[in-house]
């Protein structure tokens, strides 16, 4: 994608590259630069092609929008075994979702220092069968892991919406108990990475707008041994404030979109 920052922040400080409309944005909301910050981007789409162009590139010039923050994207681990493809991802700043890489980065105790800007697709694999345009189906309510990491390390939580990610592609019709989903279910459950069947312009995505909304930070005191009580109420705040995000800028951004669901 050709792209160029478009910024837009709360305290209404705007502004605007002066050429033509972006492909890609990014908006965001007014940050501290004191602590780490553990982000959840929403929602996976086909590829996450949102969370690569504005987190791993400078195409929507993140180090503009955020000068003192330094972005890592976290994806799978399995993605890093292959020779070569390995080392593509790495010059992009790209690490593996790992409990202890990303337990390193957020705990400002371990790596000596602040402004994080630690990106997880949440949804994951599971998400990305669920893509289809105009719909906002966010694979949460089974994560755990992301919530009490981000107690453990005292992280603040941050959540972000990609709007008109799910465009870029379509998918053939795969709806549960099909078979084809059967065949992706279980093919996910031993690869761990996801097998849509998708198309658009030949192997290039659909010349579709996609914005991203960054939201204001969720504090989380730290606390070494997080309760099962503690985590489910930190996530309970995450999605009550995924929700608004997603309400606040809907009709800006994706005004034709079904309501967010969280599965």
């Amino acid at each position: 994608m050709n792209s160029i920052i478009n910024k837009h922040t709360v305290d209404n400080e705007d502004y605007k590259n002066d050429d033509e409309m972006n492909e890609e944005s990014l908006v965001k909301e007014s940050l501290s630069t004191d602590v780490n910050y553990l982000v959840g981007f929403h929602p996976h789409g086909i590829l996450a092609t949102g969370a690569f162009i504005n987190f791993a590139t400078e195409a929507t010039g993140f180090s503009k929008v955020f000068p003192t923050f330094k972005p890592y994207l976290a994806i799978l681990k399995a993605h890093f075994i292959a020779p070569f493809y390995r080392d593509f991802l790495m010059l992009f700043g790209m690490i593996a979702a790992t409990k202890k890489g990303l337990h390193y980065l957020l705990d400002k105790n371990s790596c000596k220092q602040t402004g994080n800007f630690v990106v997880v697709v949440l949804g994951g694999a599971p998400e990305a069968l669920d893509s289809k345009p105009g719909t906002y189906v966010m694979h949460i309510n089974q994560r755990f892991g992301f919530f009490k990491l981000a107690l453990k390390t005292g992280s603040y939580l941050v959540p972000c919406i990609s709007f008109g990610e799910q465009s870029l592609y379509h998918q053939v019709p795969n709806e549960k108990g099909s078979w084809i989903r059967w065949l992706q279910d279980k093919f996910t459950s031993i690869f761990t990475v996801a097998l849509p069947i998708f198309y658009a312009r030949g192997p290039f995505p659909y010349r579709k707008p996609v914005y991203t909304v960054v939201g204001a930070p969720i504090q989380c005191e730290q606390i070494n041994e997080p309760t099962d009580e503690q985590v489910a109420h930190i996530k309970q705040i995450y999605k009550e404030k995924l929700r608004t995000l997603f309400e606040d800028y809907k009709a800006i951004y994706d005004p034709e979109a079904n309501d967010i669901e969280f599965v």
